[in-house]
């Protein structure tokens, strides 16, 4: 992890950030999910977290995690239309997020014994507890997805997560199944054993 903290630094060299002359041109690179555009947000963020004093609390292992979540609900945000640019730099939106995200990464810190939250009255906001909401569950499906075989995953992840349609799975040759009729025979099968671990699991 301190490898990944080291390279979150102020200056634009070797960040991504040098290839936009402004913030407009940065903004539609972002709607695009250009890697430098995304590495460019991620150093800005990165940047002033570890300058600023208010982060002194949170473990080092605990701010690269902030700043990839800071910077996936700016795109989020983005893909969804709810962030409008209006010019200023949208490294901006995810350094409040970042802010407004600690607290709750803070008190998960708390409930291991961590740290001293006494000062802290403030709760995050809506958007960032149905982020963390969200993101709870999405671990939650790929911890139980890797208990099935290495095909169920494949062509359940294709459908439901990737957002892939049957017609195209089947043309684009992305599983070993030929047909249409096929893959939703195999792909219903899969979807049963999952359901039979989440059940398990439940009881």
């Amino acid at each position: 992890m301190r490898s990944l903290i080291s390279r979150y630094f102020t200056s634009d060299s070797g960040t991504g950030c040098h290839l936009y002359d402004s913030n407009a041109i940065l903004f539609k690179a972002l709607e695009a999910r250009e890697d430098a555009a995304i590495r460019c947000i991620q150093t800005k963020v990165g940047g002033y977290v570890l300058k600023n004093s208010m982060f002194s609390a949170l473990e080092e292992t605990e701010k690269p995690e902030l700043i990839n979540d800071a910077t996936m609900l700016l795109l989020q945000k983005i893909q969804s239309g709810e962030y409008i640019f209006q010019g200023h730099d949208p490294a901006t939106f995810a350094i409040e997020t970042a802010r407004r995200m600690l607290p709750n990464l803070l008190r998960k810190q708390k409930k291991n014994g961590h740290t001293d939250l006494d000062s802290l009255h403030h709760l995050p906001d809506v958007d960032i507890l149905a982020y963390y909401d969200q993101k709870e569950r999405e671990e939650e499906m790929a911890k139980n997805l890797s208990k099935l075989s290495e095909n169920c995953e494949r062509l359940i992840r294709l459908k439901y997560f990737d957002g892939w349609k049957d017609e195209e799975i089947i043309q684009q040759k992305l599983t070993q199944y030929t047909t249409v009729g096929t893959l939703k025979v195999k792909r219903s099968e899969c979807m049963k054993k999952l359901a039979s671990i989440v059940g398990s699991k439940s009881k």
